[in-house]
């Protein structure tokens, strides 16, 4: 399935090379990525030392930013458009970006609240991996309670990716506290899934930070181009496998007395399914 998602995005992403371009460039337009950029080559390429005297520090730090750089408005905004990428080929740069600006500020308050919300957790998990890696001199005890954290940071983090296409796709249906409440559900019914998705977007994200300045953009044109189109994929790929009519019974359980939030979520995109593929 990775392997899957991976194909068709490069492939749609390649199809649609100029308005891929045109996303990223837009989606970059983010003082976070900005200045994960300019860290990311301080530290490198003119202070190093800093690196080498605080490596925790520099990696937690890192990881906070990773986890609030995808939802300031102009990178949030611009998931919402790319699916028109996805549903359509040659699509015109103005039916693509129509829209956009009234787009931007229906997206500020869940940008802020999103921010809060990821950045605030973000930093009491590494609150607590920094505090055990100071608690337990002992290097393996410590690398396996890193071990540990960053797990659960990734759990946390991965459910970025399926709420971004979830909001894209149900934006109509559902509000952004359900719709976390069902991200983070799928994920933890799927960490196999969305967690590699997670790590191979993470490390082509730090292979383009840690280039040279004069790259940005180039990395700007690639990253937020692809990188989006991979999360729109990775939804559709979840939606297939839990409107698969063979495997809806098993996958989606009933909690206590009340029917998960899925079942009815995915209830609802079954039966859309179904009266298409009448049609």
């Amino acid at each position: 399935m990775i392997l899957r998602i991976l194909k068709n995005s490069i492939t749609k992403w390649w199809k649609n090379i100029n308005l891929s371009i045109v996303a990223a460039l837009i989606a970059s337009i983010n003082p976070v990525f900005i200045f994960m950029f300019i860290y990311s080559n301080n530290i490198i390429f003119d202070n190093y030392k800093l690196l080498k005297e605080n490596f925790y520090p520099v990696i937690f730090f890192y990881l906070f930013l990773m986890s609030i750089v995808n939802f300031f408005p102009t990178t949030f905004t611009i998931t919402l458009f790319q699916k028109r990428i996805i549903e359509k080929d040659n699509l015109s740069l103005k039916d693509f970006l129509s829209g956009f600006w009234k787009k931007i500020v229906q997206t500020i308050l869940p940008w802020l609240g999103l921010t809060l919300f990821f950045g605030i957790t973000s930093i009491l998990i590494i609150f607590t991996g920094s505090f055990y890696e100071q608690m337990f001199p002992n290097s393996f005890v410590k690398i396996l309670i890193l071990i540990f954290i960053f797990f659960i940071f990734s759990i946390f983090i991965s459910t970025q990716y399926v709420f971004f296409p979830l909001y894209v796709y149900e934006e109509e249906k559902i509000k952004i506290s359900n719709a976390m409440k069902f991200a983070m559900e799928i994920t933890l019914r799927n960490p196999h899934i969305v967690i590699p998705v997670f790590l191979i977007d993470a490390i082509i994200l730090l292979g383009f930070m840690f280039s040279p300045y004069l790259n940005i953009l180039l990395i700007t044109a690639i990253y937020y181009g692809i990188s989006n189109i991979f999360k729109l994929y990775l939804y559709h790929e979840l939606i297939k496998k839990y409107t698969a009519p063979t495997k809806v019974k098993n996958q989606l359980t009933k909690v206590g007395n009340s029917p998960s939030p899925w079942l009815e979520l995915l209830q609802s995109k079954k039966e859309i399914i179904k009266n298409k593929s009448e049609k």
